[in-house]
């Protein structure tokens, strides 16, 4: 704070604080001289409502007029006499004494004074009335204020008072006149106070929370349903609404009945421009149309998160997986669902997270998903919540499970199918790996695998465990190479190995050459596997797998 040193100083220093404080006096000129400036220095004191100051100015205020009082002069009580010194015979003489002057000069502990109805001093500038004490009128009026307030507290808006009301009150009760509340708020006109104090314009939380460290009050004691809708985040409400709806801005644009660039600006909250009050009830109206909890839709930024943005925040691939995988389907068959011409091709790039659904296909998700029993909820709280038993089991190489766990029981398909309770034809596409089952089958074959006493948990993961040699080795890929490989690794003519087989020679030449497109039936394979396991032949031998992919070296081993 600047040091104001001499009486000139603070003189000069008060008149420029109480002109800058008045709104009827901002362009008051200021005569040169002191004598002048007293009087106008005295006018402004004069008519100043008791509200607050700031702290410099009663600082310096305080040793400006405790200078004055000194020039005047300080009358003390021993500078009197008693009445019964002037000669009174009062029985009281000796405690009372006579004096007439400036009573702001007495240097005692109170003065009782008349006063106005207000109890607030004259207003009238220069006046000479008994009220007008110029040198002190600040500091009583602000004294008295505060005694007043102690002593009759002013009324405490209703519940039901309204934003206007209660700023009334708030001010007053922080003895703050509407000029410092428009300046508050960075406005040179009183009239902005008024129009909010009337209630002709809302209370924006822009304004509110300027307000409320002055006044020392929540934001919200300000405000409205609707102004608390058009706080900061008022676009993404919107847009939460508009979702509900699956609508584009224009789409909703009509529904709201107005132009689409308003809903576009409303969105971005470009220039801060809010939905007039008409158009909030609206979109009020269309929130609890769709369900939607409108205090909560204010109260919780997440709650405007809608489930497309949820969802598409992190592990989209798993979370799309678990919902293909809950629905029984192979990438292409879940790309038609979804209404794709290169089915697989888009589920592939969405599991392979290259891309994202748009919010278009994921509101055809979240049927699928829902349609199967997940919670979309769970699921983007924890993406891994539905990847239970049947997920992994079905998540890779189903169909070898299956027809592992079929063969444990050494039946066909069409007995296997009887078991679980669907056809022969079902079970061979699921073993083929076109398809995989439905979650509903999954309980059934969890049963059937028990029974033999497989663990699923165990399956999953391991191939070596349930991938089956014959299928692997004989009905998936040209078995005649690896006939001959395992004959002439155990040291076996044609003769000699269809011998130990049980089968003629023709056969064995049959599937050596594929001809007729022959190849060893499950029994014949088994015999062939016994034998080279007793010849300490490997099946799997890399060596040999290598050189059958080598065309040249099948043609030196003939």
């Amino acid at each position: 704070m600047a040091e104001y040193n001499t009486q000139k100083e603070r003189l000069d220093y008060l008149v420029h604080a109480f002109i800058e404080d008045s709104e009827q006096y901002k362009n008051l000129k200021v005569p040169d001289d002191n004598r002048s400036k007293r009087e106008v220095l005295r006018s402004l004191m004069n008519i100043r409502m008791p509200y607050r100051m700031k702290e410099e100015v009663l600082k310096v205020q305080d040793d400006y007029l405790t200078e004055r009082n000194q020039e005047n002069g300080i009358v003390r009580l021993s500078d009197l006499s008693s009445i019964k010194e002037e000669g009174s015979n009062h029985p009281y003489g000796e405690q009372i004494y006579l004096w007439q002057g400036d009573i702001t000069r007495l240097a005692a502990d109170a003065i009782v004074n008349a006063a106005n109805s207000q109890m607030l001093g004259c207003f009238v500038p220069m006046h000479t009335c008994i009220d007008n004490h110029t040198l002190c009128v600040n500091i009583i009026r602000r004294d008295i204020r505060t005694l007043l307030e102690l002593a009759i507290s002013l009324p405490k808006p209703s519940i039901h008072a309204s934003p206007g009301e209660k700023l009334r009150y708030y001010r007053e009760l922080k003895q703050l006149n509407q000029e410092e509340i428009s300046r508050i708020l960075g406005h040179e006109s009183i009239w902005y106070i008024v129009n909010l104090e009337k209630g002709f314009n809302p209370i924006f939380y822009e304004d509110a929370v300027k307000l409320a460290p002055v006044l020392d009050i929540d934001p919200d004691d300000l405000l409205t349903e609707y102004t608390r809708f058009c706080k900061p985040g008022y676009g993404e409400r919107i847009k939460r609404i508009r979702y509900e709806y699956h609508m584009s801005q224009g789409e909703f644009a009509d529904l709201v009945e107005t132009k689409r660039a308003n809903v576009g600006i409303w969105e971005c909250e470009y220039k801060n421009i809010h939905p007039e009050y008409g158009r909030f009830l609206h979109l009020k109206m269309l929130a609890e149309q769709k369900g939607l909890d409108f205090n909560k839709l204010i109260q919780d930024e997440e709650y405007c998160v809608d489930d497309y943005k949820r969802f598409i925040r992190g592990d989209i691939p798993k979370k799309i997986r678990n919902i293909r995988a809950a629905c029984g389907c192979f990438m292409g068959d879940f790309g038609r669902l979804m209404g794709f011409d290169n089915a697989a091709s888009a589920i592939s790039q969405w599991e392979a997270g290259n891309t994202k659904p748009s919010r278009k296909y994921f509101y055809k998700l979240r049927e699928l998903a829902v349609s199967v029993g997940i919670d979309m909820d769970k699921l983007n709280e924890d993406p891994d919540f539905y990847k239970d038993e049947y997920a992994e089991f079905i998540e890779t190489d189903c169909g070898d499970k299956i027809r592992y766990i079929r063969l444990q029981y050494g039946v066909f398909m069409e007995q296997f199918a009887e078991m679980i309770g669907t056809s022969g034809n079902t079970i061979s596409e699921w073993e083929a790996g076109n398809c995989v089952p439905m979650r509903y089958w999954f309980p059934e074959i969890k049963k059937a695998a028990a029974n033999k006493g497989i663990d699923l948990n165990a399956l999953n993961g391991h191939p070596e465990i349930y991938k089956d040699p014959f299928t692997e080795l004989i009905q998936k890929q040209d078995s005649e190479e690896w006939v001959r490989r395992i004959r002439k690794q155990c040291g076996l003519t044609v003769d000699a190995f269809a011998r130990y087989i049980g089968v003629s020679r023709s056969t064995v030449n049959s599937w050596e050459t594929h001809q007729n497109c022959r190849k060893p039936s499950r029994e014949s394979f088994n015999r062939i596997v016994e034998m080279a396991k007793m010849r300490g032949v490997d099946i799997y031998d890399p060596w040999r797998t290598e050189t059958l992919a080598d065309p040249a070296a099948s043609e030196r081993e003939k």
